[in-house]
């Protein structure tokens, strides 16, 4: 089994839980293995998937943008809230050509605000995220 993981190509992005009636949170970490943010089930209001390769996940206030390839593999998952933990891969990672199609590999973590006010970047400081919302705050008035 671990051979044939191994030629697929398997590099695991994301981790599922099984156990009782399935995590509280969903932990997502971005690969510079500092940034860290969990966001609460119970605040989970719905997914979207308009490509393959990019899966929202909207709570509350923020949306979880999941850009990687067989990303539909998460839906049921998602549904049933077992999804526990999702990471990004390594910048250089490259699928094998024999990567199967049950394999989710999650390239790029976005997050970002979804009530209107504009995006909040990851790379962006609190500062220069508080500067943008209220330029857009004033772009409105």
């Amino acid at each position: 089994m671990e051979e044939k993981e191994r030629k697929e190509g398997d590099v695991s992005s994301h981790e599922l839980d099984f156990h009782g009636n399935g995590p509280e949170m969903l932990s997502v970490e971005w690969r510079d293995g500092v940034r860290r943010q969990a966001f609460p089930w119970s605040r989970f209001s719905g997914a979207s998937m308009m490509t393959e390769g990019e899966l929202v996940l909207a709570f509350c206030d923020h949306e979880v943008v999941l850009h990687g390839i067989n990303l539909g593999g998460l839906w049921k998952d998602i549904r049933e809230r077992r999804l526990s933990r999702v990471w990004e891969l390594p910048a250089d990672y490259v699928p094998p050509p024999t990567l199967s199609k049950h394999r989710v590999c999650i390239c790029k973590i976005e997050l970002r605000e979804s009530d209107g006010r504009g995006e909040a970047s990851r790379d962006q400081e609190p500062h220069a995220r508080r500067e943008s919302q209220m330029t857009m705050a004033r772009m409105r008035v």
